[in-house]
């Protein structure tokens, strides 16, 4: 939603923390499922979102799930995602 709006919207932060078994962290598993995604369909930001500039580069949905699957299976950052980033650590300091 972020990059269709040009960040007039932005996802709801996912904050499920990983189960703790016997005082010991455990390692937290999940799974994502995409549907009918055309993989050559391009991604850009909406015509009535632009304003000045886009903060956002078009992509493929291809490039954009290599991408984020690149950073989390390599356990590296998205270089793609820095906005997006940001955000999840500001909210990661402003907790208790």
């Amino acid at each position: 939603m972020s990059r269709w709006t040009n960040e007039r919207w932005l996802s709801t932060l996912h904050r499920v923390h990983p189960p703790v078994v016997n005082g010991k962290v455990e390692r937290r598993r999940s799974a994502a499922y995409f549907h009918d995604g055309n993989i050559d369909a391009v991604i850009e930001t909406l015509p009535s979102c632009v304003g000045s500039a886009s903060k956002y580069p078009p992509t493929t949905i291809a490039d954009h799930i290599r991408a984020k699957l690149a950073g989390s299976l390599g356990l590296q950052p998205n270089n793609d995602a820095t906005r997006e980033a940001a955000r999840v650590l500001a909210a990661v300091e402003k907790q208790p």
